[in-house]
């Protein structure tokens, strides 16, 4: 299993690395875990066991309820991809995949992983990169904004790409364990 790197807000000092089987329910969000303080980033946030959470590094303001048992961490960009990050990064664009799937307002789904699934799940069979980027940009998609998506798919191991990989006639398709 990989690992992902943990933060309880953004801005926090304390990190800590969990293996991404300790986090569900990724989503897009602005306002962190704990003292519910809106930040000014998006981030990708989940939920961790409250008891699992006690065993790191990462601060803990210690309001919650043992009944519910789950506390909200941030999963910071800057943590999990670049260079010295390598091993979080897998963990951490597969949560981003599951952020936008999950997240249902548009304005914190600017990674367009899921407009590029939907569109692979309609070509199931595979569909050159030109094709679909034409069809995408005349949906008044963002090249960049897809190009982008395309990486993080990618990386977290759910396109599979026949031929260059940056090849304008290369074949692309989702994998066929694709989870969403």
């Amino acid at each position: 299993m990989c690992k992902v790197c943990i933060r309880r807000q953004p801005q926090s000092r304390e990190s800590d690395e969990v293996h991404e089987n300790c986090i569900s329910n990724a989503h897009w969000d602005n306002v962190c875990g704990g003292l519910q303080m809106r930040v000014a980033t998006v981030s990708v946030y989940g939920y961790m066991d409250y008891h699992e959470l006690t065993k790191t590094d990462v601060a803990i303001s210690g309001y919650h309820d043992w009944g519910y048992n789950k506390a909200k961490v941030c999963m910071n960009k800057k943590d999990n991809t670049g260079k010295g990050n390598e091993a979080y990064e897998p963990a951490y664009c597969r949560f981003v995949v599951e952020a936008d799937h999950n997240t249902k307002y548009r304005i914190a789904n600017y990674k367009r992983t899921k407009t590029v699934t939907d569109y692979l799940k309609e070509h199931f069979n595979g569909v050159t990169r030109k094709e679909m980027m034409n069809e995408l940009i005349n949906d008044n998609e963002n090249a960049t904004a897809i190009k982008e998506a395309m990486a993080t798919l990618y990386k977290a191991g759910y396109l599979l790409i026949d031929g260059s990989p940056r090849g304008q006639n290369s074949i692309l398709k989702l994998v066929d364990e694709f989870p969403y």
